[in-house]
């Protein structure tokens, strides 16, 4: 009977628990330790430090909060397969911008965007229209 089902080792555990002590007794301390190891990584936040290690991800440079600055100009946008500024996808409703596709490149911002276009997951979605554009691109 001095074994302890392992369901209610997380509730007698808690910080104010009457029985805590007598768990830690009954339980030795190699399952203490463990378990207490255990509710400490839970808490512990990101750190952020080590992003270098998801470096090979394919994550994205921009969002679609920086789109923003190119709103009535015109942006040359160059396609890519691997490690792309941003992410797009193109809808036919409800889109975060709206795009015409330049006719030409000249007058364009002198800043080449790569993207990628997915299904799922983007940065950013866009509609393609002829009026009314946040913006114009120009495709490479």
């Amino acid at each position: 009977n001095d074994k302890i089902v392992p369901f209610f080792i997380s509730t007698l555990f808690e910080k104010h628990h009457p029985k805590r002590r007598i768990l830690q007794q009954k339980l030795g301390n190699k399952q203490k330790n463990r378990y207490l190891r255990k509710k400490r990584q839970q808490r512990r936040p990101v750190q952020r430090r080590n992003l270098h290690i998801f470096q090979h991800l394919n994550f994205s440079i921009m969002n679609k909060e920086d789109l923003a600055k190119f709103k009535g100009k015109k942006v040359t946008f160059k396609k890519v397969t691997a490690f792309p500024d941003i992410k797009i996808k193109f809808v036919s409703s409800f889109p975060d911008y709206k795009i015409k596709v330049a006719d030409s490149q000249s007058f364009a911002v002198s800043e080449v965007i790569t993207y990628q276009e997915v299904s799922a997951f983007p940065d950013v979605q866009l509609e393609k229209t002829n009026s009314f554009e946040d913006f114009q691109i120009w495709f490479e």
